[in-house]
């Protein structure tokens, strides 16, 4: 999960750098373009897209700081601190707790045999509350560490399941605004695109007239430049 995350915030700030990049170009183009008289319109719309492309890449990168602030940074947070070394060191305690308890009352039954054995009674019965009285503070221990460990577990089942989700539903969240805001962005650039349309359609025919016109000057100075040759050398 970590490593998807952050492949995704890489590649989204990659994608953020393309765009600047981009819009970048198209800003020299504009400019390139409204240097030329007969190309203003031009110059303009390169312009307008450089705007827009700014305005989007703008977008991204604050979703990609969402996701780093919302669901990065705390998953990062959690699988070092909480996940580090995963749940066996978390139940070592436990386990320490459980073995000095066994070693005391294995060890306080023995005493007790052999203390029972030494005055004549083979078969004396050893008396569990007598034991457990003496292994007070062990007991106490082992069900403190066993208290402890559980609490633990169950924050990282928490953490891994309603609070990851909970990142995630704040990020969805982040998300609906991001794409909100870019398609109020391109509703907006719609109504230029629209005009744009019709305008780079005038142009363009235009440009048609004229590279038809230069075509047929062409035609002429080629046709002349045959007469004038032929006349030469006759």
């Amino acid at each position: 999960m970590k490593k998807s995350i952050k492949a995704i915030y890489n590649s989204g700030n990659l994608h953020v750098a393309n765009e600047l990049y981009m819009a970048e170009n198209l800003e020299k183009l504009g400019w390139n373009a409204l240097n030329k008289e007969q190309e203003q319109e031009i110059g303009a719309a390169f312009l307008k897209f450089a705007v827009v492309t700014k305005e989007l890449s703008a977008l991204m990168k604050n979703l990609m700081q969402n996701l780093n602030n919302i669901v990065m940074f705390p998953l990062d947070s959690f699988v070092k601190s909480e996940l580090k070394g995963g749940k066996g060191d978390l139940k070592k305690p436990f386990d320490k707790a459980w073995k000095e308890y066994e070693s005391k009352f294995t060890k306080i039954e023995q005493e007790r045999k052999k203390i029972a054995k030494e005055a004549g009674f083979h078969k004396a019965e050893i008396s569990g509350p007598e034991i457990a009285e003496e292994m007070e503070k062990e007991r106490r221990m082992f069900q403190l560490q066993m208290c402890d460990y559980l609490v633990r577990v169950n924050e990282i089942k928490t953490k891994k399941g309603v609070d990851l989700l909970q990142h995630m539903v704040e990020f969805y969240h982040a998300q609906t605004n991001f794409y909100h805001d870019g398609l109020k962005t391109i509703e907006h650039f719609n109504s230029y695109i629209l005009e744009l349309v019709t305008t780079l359609g005038a142009i363009k025919q235009r440009q048609d007239q004229e590279k038809r016109q230069l075509i047929e000057l062409r035609e002429e100075l080629k046709g002349s430049m045959t007469t004038l040759y032929k006349e030469v050398h006759q």
